[in-house]
C-alpha cells in the first residue's frame, strides 16, 4: 500500500469517531522444533531473496508505524498494541500461513522456487505435524480513531 494513496481514502471512508486497525504478525513458535527450525529457514531466505530481487522498495515506503498513523493527519488519536494469542494447528496450517504471507507470494510470482525459499523443506517438516499442537502467535496492532 502506498500512504499517498491510503490514508486520504481511509480519511474519506471513515467517519468521525471510526476506527482503523492494521496490523502484523511477528513471532509464530510451535513446540516442534523441527518444523519450527524450518519456518524460520523460510522467513531468513524470504527476506534475502526479496532484497536481492528488489522486492522490499514497498516496504521501504509503508512501514506501519504509530508515527507514521499520526503524520497522515488523519487520526486524532493512534495506538500500537502488542497481541498475543494461543491457537492450535497442525502441518499444513503452518505451510498454509507460510503461504499467506503477501511477501512469500509476491516472491513466488517474481520467479523464486519453492526450493529457493526453502518451502520444500517446510512442508517435509510438516508433514510430521498430523494432530493440532498449540501455536503461540504474536502481533502488533496500530489503532486510529478518527
Amino acid at each position: 500500500m502506498r500512504p499517498e494513496r491510503v490514508f486520504p481514502e481511509i480519511g474519506r471512508i471513515l467517519r468521525p469517531g471510526g476506527v482503523f486497525c492494521a496490523y502484523e504478525y511477528f513471532a509464530t513458535q510451535t513446540p516442534l522444533w523441527e518444523a519450527e527450525i524450518q519456518w524460520g529457514l523460510v522467513r531468513a531466505r524470504k527476506r534475502d531473496l526479496r532484497a536481492r530481487l528488489g522486492l522490499d522498495e514497498v516496504t521501504k515506503v509503508w512501514p506501519t508505524t504509530c508515527a507514521r498513523l499520526e503524520e497522515s493527519g488523519v487520526f486524532r488519536y493512534v495506538r500500537e498494541l502488542a497481541l498475543h494469542s494461543v491457537e492450535r494447528g497442525d502441518g499444513d496450517r503452518l505451510v498454509g500461513f507460510a503461504l499467506s504471507e503477501g511477501s512469500l507470494t509476491t516472491l513466488l510470482e517474481a520467479g523464486a522456487t519453492e526450493e529457493d525459499v526453502g518451502l520444500d523443506r517446510l512442508r517435509t517438516a510438516a508433514a510430521t505435524m498430523r494432530k493440532p499442537v498449540p501455536w503461540w502467535i504474536s502481533y502488533r496492532a496500530w489503532v486510529g480513531l478518527t
